[in-house]
């Protein structure tokens, strides 16, 4: 008599083997996005105050069309005091006062 697996016993471990490997990676994915979610919050709320320092410049300055620099929007003497930064490493565009700003992350832009 040998001590070899049965057939059955082989399937089933491989089937639990693809089990397992399947909810590594689920839960692996939801971690990640887990992280993620946070993250595109605080930009879209970093994107939404840029949007508010374009507007406060443009109602003191009535530009016609134009489009801010930095030190127009952040700094002591400002609304913003310092130039927010995308918690994901994206990396702004600030835009005319008529368009919105907008990450490089495209996530964020929602």
């Amino acid at each position: 008599m040998t001590n070899q697996p049965t057939p059955a016993i082989l399937r089933w471990t491989v089937l639990a083997t693809i089990a397992l490997v399947v909810l590594l990676a689920t839960a692996s994915a939801l971690m990640t996005r887990s992280k993620q979610y946070p993250q595109a919050r605080a930009c879209s709320f970093n994107l939404k105050q840029i949007q508010r320092a374009k507007l406060a410049w443009a109602s003191m300055t009535n530009p016609p069309g134009d489009s801010p620099r930095e030190e127009d929007l952040f700094g002591p003497a400002h609304e913003l005091k310092n130039r927010p930064v995308c918690p994901s490493g994206g990396l702004y565009t600030i835009g005319k006062v008529s368009e919105k700003p907008t990450c490089s992350i495209a996530e964020h832009n929602r």
